[in-house]
């Protein structure tokens, strides 16, 4: 056996020192990452060639078909949706149960932070939702509603908060169900018996389970539309929304149907309905991105149309051109322009996306960052 390992050895080195190192480079983003990511583009032409004018033309003409949304129908149309996810024709009007000053020592080096109050929100079925309000020493007097993804924790945003609070931005902090502070109660349900969503199931499963729940959507959505309530009372200039992946998701249903949120920038958060099957496996979404409800009453590309469209109001959607996750890739071009033309019928708004060719994970980068707060300063003038 030792001569065998001597034998050997050199080979077996070799590849433990390939291996350790091809780790880092990905890990690390270390030379030869570029190479890396040219050849994998190479190797996979669907996923990172651009899109030819006709095939553009040709899902335009798919699109402009499938389409609900026109200036004749806006309001309408936005009541349907408002109807899918409270089933209800008007948005909740109630306020958080309580909101109340507190100390976290997990922001306690946040520049430009004066205090930490922390947001309960009362659902039904037992549900509560709990997320932070970030008040800064010199404020803007703008507000901007920060929405995690699954991740979990609004703490993951830590960085995104930093750079709106250290520019003046009052933030409300918000995590998906049953992830971050929000509960995870049992829910007895008639005919199904009850739900563990405080099991140990990963919160993907988790929130399948909404799926058995009258207006599951609304677990998603009330918390933010109870909080702009509560904004309404403290007069701010701008109501500006931020969100990553599931929270992306979250900002483009929310802008959708409250019309108070001016600027919403969701980020890595959701494709139309018609892209997601040329990669299921890495855009065809969560529960609550495919709820049936929801998808038949209105395609997404209704959905970006209704955040963007309105006096002082528009949506930015940043995608990643490499994003590890989700909704990557070119596909983009299929509805970029299609979107910014179908924006003009309407009096006001607007509608804009941005590739992000430079960021390589799951997130929202330096430069987006930047480019979202400039829109922000560009159309708060």
């Amino acid at each position: 056996m030792i001569h065998v390992f001597q034998k050997y050895r050199t080979y077996i080195f070799i590849f433990i020192l390939s291996f350790t190192y091809g780790y880092c480079v990905n890990r690390f983003q270390i030379f030869p990452y570029d190479t890396y990511i040219l050849l994998r583009e190479y190797l996979n032409p669907k996923l990172y060639k651009p899109y030819s004018k006709a095939q553009i033309d040709s899902f335009s003409n798919i699109f402009s078909g499938r389409l609900i949304v026109r200036p004749s129908n806006l309001d309408s149309l936005r009541t349907v949706v408002t109807n899918v996810v409270f089933n209800s024709s008007k948005l909740p009007s109630s306020y958080p149960s309580s909101v109340t000053k507190i100390i976290d020592n997990e922001y306690l080096d946040l520049i430009n932070l004066k205090s930490i109050e922390e947001f309960r929100v009362n659902l039904s079925l037992g549900f509560v939702s709990v997320g932070y309000i970030f008040h800064p020493k010199k404020c803007n007097s703008r507000l901007l509603l920060y929405h995690q993804g699954h991740d979990g924790d609004f703490l993951f945003g830590k960085n995104y908060i930093s750079y709106f609070l250290e520019r003046g931005y009052t933030i409300y902090a918000f995590s998906l169900p049953l992830l971050g502070k929000n509960n995870r109660p049992d829910v007895f349900i008639e005919n199904f018996g009850t739900i563990q969503f405080n099991s140990d199931n990963d919160h993907f499963k988790n929130h399948d389970y909404f799926k058995f729940l009258p207006k599951p959507l609304s677990y998603f959505i009330e918390p933010i539309i109870i909080m702009i309530n509560y904004a309404q009372k403290k007069s701010f200039k701008s109501i500006s929304m931020v969100g990553i992946s599931g929270g992306g998701w979250a900002t483009t249903v929310a802008a959708a149907l409250d019309t108070r949120i001016n600027f919403s920038f969701p980020v890595a958060g959701s494709y139309p309905f018609a892209l997601r099957f040329i990669r299921p496996s890495s855009n065809y979404g969560d529960f609550e991105q495919v709820y049936p409800p929801l998808i038949s009453s209105a395609d997404y590309l209704d959905l970006y149309i209704l955040a963007s469209v309105g006096k002082n109001r528009s949506q930015m959607q940043i995608l990643n051109l490499y994003d590890p996750c989700c909704f990557n890739g070119y596909e983009y071009q299929l509805y970029k322009s299609f979107l910014s033309s179908e924006i003009l019928k309407y009096q006001s708004g607007r509608f804009s996306l941005i590739s992000d060719s430079l960021n390589k994970d799951h997130s929202i980068s330096d430069m987006s960052l930047s480019l979202i707060a400039r829109e922000i300063d560009t159309l708060s003038r």
